[in-house]
């Protein structure tokens, strides 16, 4: 009897003494680099927006430029050229001219190509995790 009733307090104890949290990691929510983020830190950014992703001119990116990349499906023109973030939309830029025509490759990766007076022009995208 005694045993029991031992027992039975020691259980009792463990479930008091039990943490009620979750214990699961919090996790960090993470969000894609938009283009205030950018133009905050580097008003002079050389961006490109598609499909609500950041794109970066990838001219300083030496692994971007040495890869063989062949143009691929014409996905758009730059429609807006602006330096304000609260005016970014998709097919906007900061640099680039309007009417430039952005390029998937038929290389799978995050790369559109922009063509600007026959010279192209490797963007990377800008993604989180």
């Amino acid at each position: 009897m005694k045993n029991r009733l031992l027992f039975f307090v020691i259980i009792i104890l463990l479930v008091g003494c039990n943490d009620q949290s979750n214990n699961q990691p919090d996790l960090e929510i993470s969000k894609n680099l938009d283009a205030e983020d950018i133009l905050e830190n580097n008003p002079d950014a050389d961006i490109l927006m598609v499909d609500d992703i950041i794109y970066k001119n990838a001219k300083n990116i030496n692994w971007v430029q040495e890869k063989n990349y062949t143009l691929g499906e014409k996905i758009g023109v730059v429609e807006k050229v602006t330096d304000s973030h609260s005016q970014f939309d998709n097919f906007s830029a900061t640099k680039l001219p309007k009417g430039a025509e952005i390029y998937e490759p038929k290389e799978k990766g995050d790369i559109y190509i922009v063509v600007v007076d026959e010279k192209e022009i490797r963007y990377l995208g800008l993604r989180e995790g």
